[in-house]
């Protein structure tokens, strides 16, 4: 997990001051960053084993929220964090005119 000062500093980094600087592709991009520094991908040719016990999309977010209502704070606003931008600006999202 990455820490609150580091998204931040990330965030400031990537989408400027205010997120001034966000638009869909570049809120992509930093998910896209952020993730690979949260959750590195295996090495070449190793296998990556998904072990869902779950497969309704209802089922994983009322998993994700129970971990992020369990974890410690810091690492909690990250994960809601992520997701809220995610959610809001990752696509679809304009300018208003």
């Amino acid at each position: 997990m990455i820490s609150l000062a580091h998204l931040r500093a990330l965030a400031a980094e990537h989408l400027g001051t205010g997120l001034c600087h966000a638009t869909p592709e570049r809120v992509r991009e930093f998910l896209d960053r952020v993730s690979l520094e949260m959750a590195p991908p295996a090495p070449p040719g190793e296998r990556y084993t998904l072990a869902e016990p779950v497969t309704s999309y209802e089922a994983i977010i009322r998993g994700f929220f129970w971990e992020s209502l369990h974890a410690p704070p810091e690492q909690a606003v990250v994960m809601l964090w992520l997701m809220g931008l995610e959610a809001a600006l990752g696509s679809d999202w304009h300018d208003e005119p």
